[in-house]
C-alpha cells in the first residue's frame, strides 16, 4: 500500500491476494493501469483503487476497501480534505454583510463593536461558501442523473467534520460543531439572510431594561468625582438626570448623555442605593474606583496582595537605597539679605542610606540640607569608599526608588554599577528592603536610636507605645510645635548618626532561622561580621577605574609639558 501523486495504491500481490486471476483480465482487457507507465527492477507496479469497477456484476473496488480497512480511513481523510479546500476556496468578501452590520444599530442606539462585526461578517462569508458548494455538487449529480442520491443530512454531517479547521482560519460568531446546529443555522439564513446570524442576546428585553453597560459608566463616573460622593448622592444625581433635572457630561469627549436612551416604555429608568453599591462593589470596579479617588499608598495598602519574600542569605546579593528625615534637627545661620544680620533656624537634616539586606549592614550614607542628585551621589561615592577600605566586592543588586533615580542621567550610571538594577514603587515600605532596616536601626536592639534618645514615636501612630505627643506652641502663626530633642549643629547630628550606626552594626545579628525554635540565622555572629564573612561568591571585584569614571568628582585642569597635571593643589 502506498501513495503515489496523492492517490492510494495498491501493489500487484496485494490486489491479487483479493481478487486473483480477475486482476489478470482487468489487465488484460485494459481496465486498470501501472501509474509508474513501466516496469523497473525492484520497484512493484502500482495500481489506483479507484480505477477498478464497480458495478452491479462486479463489485471489485468494495471487495478491496473491505479487505484493507486502510483504504477507508484515507478515503474518508481525502473526502474531508477536499471539502475543506472546496470551502476555502470558495470564501470570499461579501459587500453586502460587510455594510449590512456596518449600518446596523442596537435598541440601544450603539453600533456592532469591530470585533462582532467582523465576526458576523466572517459568519455571512462561511454560509455562503457552504451554498456554493451543495449548488456545485447538486448540479454535477444532476447532470449525471444522480440527484436522488445526496443527502442533505450526510453532507452537513461532513462540513461539521471541517468546521474546527475552518474557524481556526475565519473566526465566525457561532460555534456549530454539531451538524443540525449549521443545518438549522444554514436554513434560518436562507430565509432571514444577515439578521439569522445576530445574537439573541441583542435586543433582549432585561438589557433594554437596564442599560447596564451605560449605567455603570455613569455611576462610576460620579462616583470618582472631586468631592467623593457617597453612594446615596449617586443615586439622586443619576435619579436627577434621567428626569431632566441635571445634565451629565462625559470628560473625556465633552458629550452630552442622550437621555432616551435610559427610557424603556416611556418610563425612566431609575436606579436605587443598591444597585449602585453593588456596582462599586464588585471585584472588577473596586480597586479601580479607589485607585482614582485616593492616592497610590491607599489603594496598594487595600488592594495589593501580600508578597512574602526570603532575604538573601548572602552579603552584598542585593544593596537597597532609601532616603528619609532624621528626628533630630540641625541649627543652621544664615545672613539676612534685608537687615543683613545673621539668624539661626532649625532645618530637617535629609540622610540617604544604602543597607546591605543580607546583612543589614548600612554601608553607604550621606546627609544634606537638600533631597536632591547631589545627596544620592554622596552616598554612592561613600558606598563605594566604605567598600574599598573593608576590601569587599561591588553588590550583585540594586534595589531603588522612581522618583529620584529612574528617567536621570543617575539611571545609566547606576546599571553600569550593578548587575541587576530594581526600581520600587514610592511609598510602598512592603517591597523595599531598606525600609526595613531603617525601622529596625531606629527602634530594634541596645544601640537602636530610640534607646540613644535619637529618636522617638510619631504623633499619629496607633500603638500607644510608638505614640508621641507633640506640644503646640500658640502663637501668631498657630502651626508651631515644639521639638522634643534639642537641635544641634549639622556636623553633630551627622557624627551622632554614624555613631550610632557604627555601634549597630556592632550588635549581634537579629535575623532567625526558624521562628518556632528560635534558631540563629548567623549563630554569633554581629551584623558587621556577617556583611565580612558572608559574601557572595557571583560578586565581581571592585573596578576602581570604572567606579571612578561614574562616580568621582571631575575637575578641569590641563597637562603640563606633557608630563603632569595639576588637580586640588597637588601634582600627578
Amino acid at each position: 500500500m502506498e501513495i503515489y501523486n496523492d492517490k492510494l495504491c495498491l501493489t500487484a500481490d496485494e490486489i491479487w491476494s483479493v481478487l486473483g486471476s480477475n486482476f489478470n483480465t482487468l489487465l488484460s482487457r485494459g481496465r486498470v493501469k501501472n501509474l509508474l507507465g513501466r516496469a523497473c527492477y525492484n520497484r512493484p507496479a502500482l495500481y489506483d483503487v479507484d480505477e477498478f469497477p464497480n458495478n452491479k456484476k462486479n463489485r471489485y473496488r468494495d471487495e478491496l476497501y473491505n479487505a484493507y480497512p486502510e483504504l477507508t480511513d484515507w478515503k474518508k481523510l481525502q473526502e474531508e480534505r477536499e471539502y475543506k479546500n472546496a470551502i476555502l476556496r470558495n470564501i470570499v468578501p461579501d459587500p453586502g454583510a460587510e455594510k449590512f452590520f456596518a449600518e446596523y444599530k442596537k435598541p440601544s442606539g450603539q453600533p456592532l463593536t469591530d470585533v462582532e462585526r467582523i465576526q458576523y461578517a466572517n459568519s455571512a462569508k462561511i454560509l455562503n461558501a457552504i451554498r456554493r458548494v451543495w449548488e456545485r455538487m447538486y448540479s454535477r449529480h444532476s447532470a449525471a442523473g444522480t440527484v436522488s442520491k445526496m443527502r442533505l443530512g450526510e453532507f452537513f454531517q461532513k462540513m461539521s467534520g471541517i468546521m474546527p479547521e475552518v474557524v481556526k482560519e475565519y473566526k465566525p460568531s457561532f460555534n456549530c460543531f454539531s451538524w443540525r446546529r449549521l443545518q438549522q443555522l444554514y436554513a434560518d439564513y436562507g430565509n432571514n439572510n444577515y439578521g439569522a446570524l445576530l445574537s439573541g442576546s441583542i435586543g433582549n428585553q432585561n438589557k433594554t431594561k437596564k442599560q447596564r453597560k451605560l449605567i455603570v459608566q455613569i455611576v462610576l463616573s460620579i462616583y470618582c468625582s472631586k468631592d467623593k460622593p457617597f453612594v446615596s448622592d449617586i443615586t439622586t444625581y443619576y435619579n436627577e438626570f434621567v428626569l431632566g433635572t441635571r445634565e451629565i457630561y462625559n470628560e473625556n469627549s465633552g458629550e452630552v448623555y442622550n437621555r432616551a436612551d435610559f427610557i424603556h416604555n416611556g418610563e425612566p429608568i431609575t436606579i436605587s442605593d443598591g444597585l449602585v453599591w453593588n456596582i462599586i462593589n464588585d471585584p472588577l470596579n473596586r480597586k479601580v474606583v479607589d485607585r482614582l479617588r485616593n492616592d497610590f499608598h491607599y489603594n496598594q495598602n487595600r488592594h495589593n496582595a501580600d508578597v512574602q519574600r526570603e532575604s538573601p542569605y548572602f552579603s552584598l546579593s542585593k544593596v537597597s537605597f532609601d532616603d528619609r528625615d532624621l528626628v533630630r534637627k540641625a541649627v543652621i545661620t544664615r545672613r539676612n539679605k534685608v537687615t543683613g544680620r545673621e539668624e539661626r533656624y532649625e532645618a530637617t537634616v535629609h540622610a540617604y542610606y544604602a543597607f546591605d539586606v543580607a546583612s543589614g549592614v548600612c554601608v553607604g550614607s550621606a546627609y544634606s540640607l537638600k533631597k536632591d542628585v547631589k545627596l544620592v551621589e554622596d552616598c554612592m561615592r561613600n558606598m563605594w569608599a566604605n567598600l574599598r577600605s573593608l576590601n569587599l566586592c561591588q553588590p550583585y543588586e540594586f534595589e531603588v526608588e522612581n522618583h529620584l533615580i529612574k528617567g536621570t542621567e543617575l539611571e545609566n550610571r547606576f546599571r553600569n554599577s550593578c548587575m541587576e538594577l530594581t526600581f520600587c514603587a514610592p511609598m510602598n515600605s512592603r517591597q523595599k528592603r531598606s525600609e526595613h532596616d531603617i525601622k529596625d536601626k531606629k527602634w530594634y536592639g541596645f544601640q537602636s536610636e530610640v534607646k540613644r534618645g535619637m529618636a522617638h514615636g510619631r504623633h499619629y501612630a496607633k500603638h500607644e507605645a510608638y505614640l508621641h505627643s507633640r506640644e503646640k506652641v500658640f502663637d501668631e502663626m498657630n502651626d508651631t510645635y515644639k521639638n522634643s530633642l534639642p537641635a544641634m549643629e549639622f556636623d553633630r547630628v551627622v557624627a551622632e548618626d554614624r555613631a550610632q550606626m557604627a555601634a549597630w552594626h556592632n550588635e549581634p545579628h537579629p535575623r532567625l532561622k526558624d521562628k518556632k525554635t528560635g534558631e540563629k540565622r548567623y549563630p554569633g555572629m554581629t551584623r558587621m561580621a556577617v556583611l565580612m564573612m558572608k559574601q557572595n561568591k557571583q560578586c565581581a571585584p571592585l573596578n576602581w577605574r570604572i567606579l571612578c569614571k561614574d562616580w568621582g568628582i571631575s575637575r578641569s585642569t590641563s597637562v603640563e609639558r606633557g608630563r603632569s597635571v595639576t588637580i586640588d593643589y597637588r601634582e600627578w
